[in-house]
């Protein structure tokens, strides 16, 4: 699932996602040039345990970039699509509540 945030302004700032990294265990993904555009957050909603065949819990993973990009992968349904970006959005508004529409 991708979309976008609606956002106030242009982009989310850097100080606005080290909010995000130190109170709501988001961290930082940097791949050469765009060092500090995107940040993720793997979601545990799920009761049963699943495990991939990397031996890696399987749940939500989310990343969010700085113009307000958003993807969600891993999901089984559209409901525990709705529940993984209503807790992103949470997350944003307790952060910096004054980013979003």
């Amino acid at each position: 699932m991708s979309g976008r945030i609606p956002l106030k302004k242009e982009r989310i700032s850097a100080k606005q996602f080290d909010l995000l990294i130190e109170k709501y265990g988001w961290s930082e993904v940097s791949f050469g040039e765009n060092y500090g555009s995107r940040f993720s957050k793997k979601f545990h909603i799920r009761e049963k345990k699943e495990m991939s065949v990397h031996n890696k819990e399987k749940q939500p993973y989310v990343t969010i970039f700085a113009l307000g990009g958003i993807i969600i992968v891993g999901l089984k349904s559209k409901k525990e699509a709705d529940v993984v970006y209503d807790l992103v959005i949470k997350d944003i508004k307790k952060a910096c509540p004054k980013i979003l529409k």
